[in-house]
C-alpha cells in the first residue's frame, strides 16, 4: 500500500472517531437537560416547591386575613353589647369576606354548617347569634338555664325548649319503605332480636322512624361534652311499631346487650337534615341535669352497696358464699339465700359465669357501681317535669350497674321512673332472671352550626297519651 492510500485510510478513521463522540455527546447533553428539566419542575411544582410555596402562602395569607376579620367582628360585637349599639350579623361578615375572596369554595358553607372553616393551618371559629348553641350558652350565663321566667326569649334556648326537628332527611337513602293507602312512604327502621334482648315470648320488636302517623316532640337536653353541639331528646318514649311503646328487657341477655340495643334503637332517629346521628340517653345526661355527682354523693357510705365498694367474693366449705376485703372497710360477711343450691352467678366482660357451691378456691371480685336518687327538687320544675316527673312513661338509660348488699348482687340497667333515677335489676346472683319493660329515648346530635333559623323553636307542645 502506498503513502498515499495511507493517508487516506488515516482521514477515514478520524473522521469516523469525530462522528462517534459527537452521538455520544449529543446522548449525555440530552440526558444532563432532562435532569436538570427534572429539577427544575421540581422546583416549581412539587411539595415543597416554588409554586407551591407560594399558594401555600397566599392560602395562610387568606386565612390570617379571614382571622383577623373574625376578632375585629366580636370586638365590635363586645362594644355593642357595652354601649346598647348593634354590631353586623355573621350573614354580614360572611358576604363581606366573599367579596373581598377570602372566603371561597365551600368555606361560607362550611361557616354556615358547623360554625368554624380551616384555612391553610388555620381553624378558626365563628359565633354565631342565631346558633342554637351560642343560644343555650346565653341562657345559662345569663342564670336563665330552665327558662320558667326568661325576659329574653329571642336570644335565649333553654334545656327542655321545644325545637322542631325531622328525623327523616330529605334526599335521603331511606333503609325501607312501606305502602300505607295506596301511597309509597319512608321509613327508618330497626328491630330488636329476642336473642339480644333476652325476651322470647317475642321474636322481635320492631322500632320505626318514618314520615307519617308519628307525632314525636323534641326538647332541648344541653350541650355535648365539649359544648360544641346541642343535644335534643324526644319529649317522651318512642312508640314501637306495635301498640305497646316499650322495649322489653330479660335475663343476663337483656343485661348484657342492654347499652347496645338502646343505641342501635335510637341511632335511627339521627339520620335527619343538621343530626350527627343518634344515641339513647344515658344516666350521664340525667346526672348532669340534675348536677348529681356520684364521686362525691357518697351513695350508701359504710354500706356493702356503698357506690365503687370492692370486695372480694368466693364459696366456702359449707356451701355458702363470703365477701371480704370490702374497700371501704365493711365487716366480711356470708351472702344470706339464694345460692346454696345454684351456686353464685355473675357477669363478667359480658359472660354469665357461675361458682359452684363445690367450689372453694374461685375468687372474684365485685364492685357496687349501683345508685338511685329523686330529683324533685335538685331541679327547676320545668325540668323536673321533662325528664323526671314521668308519670307512666318510664324510660331505660342506656347505663348499666351492679348492686352488691348482704343477700345476693344483682345486675341492673339504669332508667327513671316516677321521679327518681333508678335501676332494675335483670339477672341476679343466684342465677335468677327478671323481665322489665321501659321506653326509650333517643338523643340527637345537632351539627355544631345549626341556627334557629334550620331548627325552630317551638311553643310548648302537648305530649300523646301512651297508656
Amino acid at each position: 500500500m502506498n503513502r498515499e492510500m495511507i493517508n487516506k485510510e488515516k482521514s477515514k478513521r478520524i473522521i469516523r472517531k469525530e462522528r462517534g463522540i459527537t452521538l455520544i455527546a449529543l446522548v449525555i447533553t440530552i440526558i444532563v437537560l432532562l435532569i436538570l428539566a427534572g429539577i427544575s419542575i421540581a422546583t416549581l411544582t412539587g411539595e415543597n416547591g416554588i409554586l407551591t410555596q407560594a399558594d401555600n402562602s397566599k392560602t395562610e395569607t387568606r386565612g390570617a386575613a379571614v382571622e383577623e376579620a373574625k376578632k375585629l367582628w366580636d370586638a365590635e360585637k363586645e362594644m355593642a353589647k357595652r354601649t346598647g349599639g348593634t354590631a353586623k350579623s355573621l350573614s354580614d361578615l360572611l358576604d363581606e369576606l366573599e367579596a373581598q375572596k377570602l372566603l371561597i369554595g365551600t368555606e361560607r358553607q362550611d361557616i354556615e354548617e358547623t360554625g368554624m372553616v380551616t384555612i391553610g393551618s388555620r381553624t378558626i371559629e365563628f359565633e354565631n347569634e342565631r346558633a342554637l348553641v351560642t343560644m343555650l350558652k346565653k341562657a345559662i350565663e345569663d342564670g336563665c338555664e330552665g327558662g320558667e321566667s326568661c325576659t329574653d326569649k329571642e336570644n335565649h334556648l333553654h334545656i327542655g325548649d321545644y325545637v322542631e326537628y325531622n328525623a327523616i332527611a330529605t334526599g335521603d337513602t331511606i333503609d325501607t319503605k312501606e305502602t300505607i293507602n295506596g301511597e309509597e312512604k319512608d321509613k327508618y327502621k330497626y328491630e330488636s332480636q329476642s336473642s339480644a334482648n333476652g325476651y322470647t315470648t317475642l321474636e322481635k320488636q320492631t322500632y320505626t322512624v318514618n314520615n307519617y302517623g308519628e307525632t314525636v316532640n323534641w326538647i332541648v337536653l344541653g350541650l355535648t361534652e365539649d359544648e360544641k353541639n346541642i343535644l335534643i331528646t324526644t319529649g317522651s318514649p318512642v312508640r314501637k311499631e306495635a301498640d305497646d311503646p316499650y322495649l322489653y328487657l330479660q335475663g343476663a341477655t337483656g343485661y348484657i346487650n342492654a347499652e347496645d340495643e338502646l343505641n342501635n334503637i335510637s341511632a335511627i332517629y339521627g339520620k335527619g337534615d343538621y343530626a350527627e346521628g343518634a344515641r339513647s340517653i344515658t344516666v350521664e345526661d340525667v346526672n348532669k341535669l340534675s348536677k348529681y355527682n356520684p364521686e362525691t354523693e357518697e351513695y350508701g357510705k359504710n354500706q356493702l352497696y356503698e357506690y365503687k365498694n370492692t370486695m372480694t367474693v368466693k364459696g366456702d366449705e359449707t356451701g355458702k358464699y363470703s365477701w371480704s376485703n370490702a374497700t371501704n372497710g365493711y365487716a366480711d360477711g356470708t351472702f344470706s339465700g339464694i345460692h346454696t343450691s345454684n351456686g353464685f352467678s355473675y357477669i363478667e366482660n359480658n359472660e354469665v359465669k357461675n361458682i359452684s357451691p363445690a367450689d372453694t378456691e374461685t375468687e372474684i371480685s365485685l364492685e357496687s357501681t349501683y345508685y338511685n336518687y329523686n330529683a324533685n327538687g335538685k331541679v327547676s320544675e320545668k325540668i323536673y317535669n321533662k325528664f323526671f316527673n314521668t308519670g307512666s312513661k318510664y324510660y331505660w338509660l342506656a347505663s348499666r350497674a351492679v348492686n352488691v348488699y348482704p343477700y345476693c348482687a344483682d345486675f341492673d340497667v339504669r332508667g327513671v321512673d316516677h321521679g327518681s333515677v333508678y335501676a332494675y335489676g335483670l339477672f341476679i346472683s343466684g342465677g335468677y332472671e327478671a323481665l322489665f319493660s321501659c321506653g326509650v329515648r333517643p338523643v340527637v346530635t345537632l351539627k355544631s352550626g345549626v341556627t334557629k333559623d334550620n331548627i325552630k323553636i317551638l311553643a310548648e307542645q302537648t305530649e300523646p297519651t301512651w297508656q
